[in-house]
């Protein structure tokens, strides 16, 4: 009976799929503007990937492949009530592109090479587009527009790859390590309609990397009963 029970423990062992690494390389942080419940507000977020050091020219780059950033339950969204913007204006003419009224943020970045230049300071202008933000990046002579998605009380973004040589990374990659982005107070974002017992509201940041390997961050912030 227990070599029969050590077979069954063994072949289970030998069933189960290696799990993904956990990490925990990044600060997170996600405010709202304000502490009272169910009225339009603004968000503060930061993502810094503390860290990450780009590795020796030729060496595969661990890259973020999406960060969904999930604000407390009973948050909602509404990109679709402003003005669209489009990631192929601001990639043909820039922010002047965009209508009135679909700036909702700005903030800063800190893009790695690899090389002497680093770091790269970069300014960021956020704007509404169709059932989403679009970032835009600049600083440096260098330009980077990244989507993103938001719907009900979640923000996603597709991180893009962008090589240091056009279609070439195997000479390095430039990756963003640190982004803070202010969304001004308007009916973009709705705090929950409720503030729980512990009077505040968590979000949490999830990264997914190309290997596969998840890293989960949480961050509160106060509100008021």
């Amino acid at each position: 009976m227990k070599r029969f029970g050590l077979v069954v423990a063994v072949a289970l062992v030998a069933a189960i799929p290696a799990f993904a690494a956990t990490r925990h390389e990044h600060h997170f942080g996600l405010a709202f503007s304000t502490k009272a419940a169910g009225v339009p507000a603004g968000v503060t977020f930061l993502t810094d990937r503390f860290a990450y050091k780009a590795p020796p020219p030729g060496q595969v780059v661990d890259r973020v492949a999406t960060t969904t950033f999930v604000m407390q339950p009973g948050t909602r969204t509404n990109p679709n009530s402003f003005p669209a913007c489009s990631k192929k204006a601001l990639i043909d003419r820039g922010p002047s592109a965009c209508p009135r009224g679909s700036k909702v943020g700005s903030g800063k970045a800190v893009v790695i090479t690899g090389l002497p230049i680093d770091p790269i300071n970069m300014t960021a202008q956020v704007f509404t587009k169709r059932n989403g933000l679009v970032t835009y990046l600049t600083g440096a002579g260098q330009t980077q527009v990244i989507e993103l998605g938001m719907k009900g009380n979640r923000i996603v973004a597709a991180v893009p790859r962008k090589c240091l040589i056009e279609s070439d990374c195997s000479q390095g990659e430039a990756v963003l390590k640190r982004l803070t982005v202010t969304l001004k107070p308007s009916k973009l974002v709705t705090t929950p309609s409720k503030c729980p017992p512990s009077r505040k509201w968590t979000n949490t940041a999830i990264y997914k990397f190309v290997n596969g390997d998840v890293e989960r961050e949480t961050s509160s912030s106060p509100c008021r009963r």
